[in-house]
């Protein structure tokens, strides 16, 4: 059946706007809402009948919502308590995200990665080359991912066609 309504409203819509077409359309439609009724009636028909002396009534009421389209989803646990409310919900985030900071000093990786963002980047020539390439203070140490990215993106940037692009950051890392 699906595939003949299929095919009759691409008939319909390939020919010109004729009363065949409107009625067979119409007739598409008002099988394909019968069969979605159905279905409904049938899913409600077996729900009811499975329902018993022991069902909680919340699940029943949940269930009605549900059908009416009135319910709405419990909330999603965060950070694992089931928080309903945004500014609830901003609370532990607003903790965690201090206690990681770079103020704090059972964080060294994030200061050391703050410390090296906020270094500037000194552009130099490359020994024997009229190729600038970026290079840090020797007292850098460790570089941090985001200096990583900052230098690879300035290198690219730079020296669009250098081959030895790859190499001037692999020493770097």
């Amino acid at each position: 059946m699906h595939k003949r309504c299929e095919r009759e409203t691409g008939s319909f819509l390939s020919s010109p706007a004729t009363s065949w077409g409107s009625t067979v359309s119409g007739r598409c439609r008002a099988r394909a809402s019968r069969i979605l009724k159905e279905a409904q009636r049938a899913s409600w028909k077996a729900y009811v009948s499975s329902i018993n002396a022991r069902t909680p009534l919340t699940d029943v009421f949940n269930k009605v919502r549900r059908i009416a389209g009135k319910y709405s989803a419990p909330p999603p646990p965060i950070l694992l308590s089931a928080v309903a409310d945004s500014k609830t919900v901003a609370d532990p985030f607003a903790e965690h995200f201090a206690s990681v900071s770079w103020k704090d000093p059972a964080a060294p990786r994030a200061r050391h990665c703050q410390r090296m963002e906020s270094l500037g980047i000194i552009f130099l020539p490359l020994e024997g080359s009229h190729i600038i390439s970026p290079s840090l203070p020797p007292s850098c140490g460790l570089l941090c991912p985001s200096v990583m990215i900052l230098l690879l993106v300035q290198t690219t940037f730079l020296m669009r066609f250098c081959v030895t692009c790859l190499t001037v950051l692999l020493t770097f890392y």
